[in-house]
């Protein structure tokens, strides 16, 4: 068919259109590093049980240490880590 692009060339157009958009999600959440953010604590974290897992005003994923007793509260983190898809916070009582 006329005008049409071969399938190949369709995969690659894509997957340079989603490597760029996890450069920019990337930088956009390094950003966050050092910041306080209110995050919603949903529960313990599907990927470390040993850390609790929330979301932000802005439904971005941060995951930190914490007592279970704060799971469905408001509280505020600070982001110390930022990765494409969560980031890693402590609360701000805990100093390094």
């Amino acid at each position: 068919m006329e005008g049409s692009i071969n399938e190949e060339i369709k995969s690659q157009r894509l997957n340079e259109i989603l490597r760029l958009q996890d450069d920019i999600t990337l930088r956009k959440n390094k950003e966050l590093i050092g910041t306080l953010q209110e995050v919603l604590i949903e529960g313990a974290s599907k990927t470390d049980k040993g850390k609790l897992t929330g979301r932000t005003r802005t439904n971005k994923i941060v995951n930190f240490e914490g007592d279970e007793s704060v799971i469905g509260r408001l509280i505020s983190v600070e982001i110390v880590r930022a990765m494409r898809h969560s980031r890693e916070g402590r609360l701000p009582s805990q100093s390094q």
